[in-house]
């Protein structure tokens, strides 16, 4: 794996070890179908991603907002966009300008982590603005409440600012719901234009357990089932809890027709439906995703066929 030119945090705390380890991709992945992912370097480099960084897509090099969502972008707040304009690593960045006159709040992308405040190793960015502006970081916990933290760009020109939040500045005993970052709602601020990259947020499990041990161990949670056509009378499912884990990844075979629904939920009752996949005729499906809640799904309602899952969460 290549590291030279990224910053620190993103290869900090011996992760390479365990990047390299996992060139055999199938010490992790114990199913032999595996091999046949045609993507499969683009879930290696995920896996890779996901040891070092509970942000999706902190880079924006998907070119667009993946992973993000986005608040107050109307002609009222400002606007919000990828841009290949300035970039502090790899292509893209994301370009956020303040509307003139300073409207009620300024625009901010969001992202839903869910995690304990005491794994969180810091909270890190990378952001360009004017001399004496004013960039935020906001953390949000599921009881409601939030904290905000600023950066003020004290030098004479603009240039890309390392801005972080330790670990240790957030109270203990919460758990982050999700992250905000975008310019401060501040009057120095008003009609200027700022771009953020690089944004992460490091587990401080992590970067422990290879301070210990040289290595990371992922820990996992796997369950697989089937069932014939003639026992399937009203479709098949299969659960795991994956408490929280960042990466999960399924392989489902069907012996014929039929729909594979990818599902999720908070309390293993109210399942939500992150995307289908239809497959006209007999064959395997294999795929994985990014899931910030306990419980992941693979439903096959299609009744009257053979159908196999199986699924692993890596957790971190």
């Amino acid at each position: 794996m290549t590291t030279e030119g990224w910053p620190d945090f993103w290869i900090r705390g011996k992760k390479i070890d365990w990047i390299d380890t996992i060139d055999e991709i199938n010490t992790i992945h114990t199913i032999e179908t595996i091999n046949s992912i045609s993507n499969i370097n683009l879930i290696k480099q995920a896996i890779a991603q996901v040891k070092s960084t509970r942000i999706v897509n902190g880079d924006f090099e998907t070119g667009d907002l993946t992973g993000w969502y986005t608040q107050y972008t109307s002609a009222e707040y400002g606007t919000i966009e990828i841009t290949d304009e300035k970039k502090r690593h790899g292509n893209y960045s994301c370009k956020i300008t303040v509307a003139e006159p300073l409207g009620l709040a300024t625009p901010e992308i969001d992202q839903l982590v869910l995690m304990e405040t005491s794994q969180v190793e810091k909270i890190e960015l990378y952001w360009l603005g004017d001399p004496d502006t004013k960039f935020w970081i906001g953390v949000y916990y599921v009881d409601g409440t939030s904290d905000d933290f600023y950066d003020i760009n004290t030098d004479i020109t603009a240039r890309w600012r390392y801005f972080s939040v330790a670990g240790s500045a957030l109270p203990s005993g919460k758990r982050i719901q999700r992250i905000a970052v975008g310019p401060a709602k501040d009057s120095v601020n008003e009609g200027r234009t700022f771009y953020v990259d690089v944004v992460n947020l490091s587990p401080k499990s992590l970067v422990y357990q290879a301070e210990k041990d040289r290595t990371i161990t992922p820990l996992t949670v796997e369950n697989s089932g089937s069932i014939t056509a003639t026992e399937n009378t009203d479709g098949y499912s299969l659960t795991v809890n994956n408490n929280y884990a960042s990466l999960v990844e399924f392989a489902v075979s069907l012996g014929g027709a039929g729909e594979i629904q990818v599902q999720a939920s908070p309390n293993n009752s109210d399942w939500f439906t992150l995307w289908t996949k239809s497959l006209s005729s007999a064959g395997s499906y294999i795929d994985w995703d990014f899931v910030a809640f306990p419980y992941f799904r693979v439903n096959v309602p299609t009744s009257g066929i053979d159908v196999s899952i199986w699924i692993r969460a890596v957790q971190i």
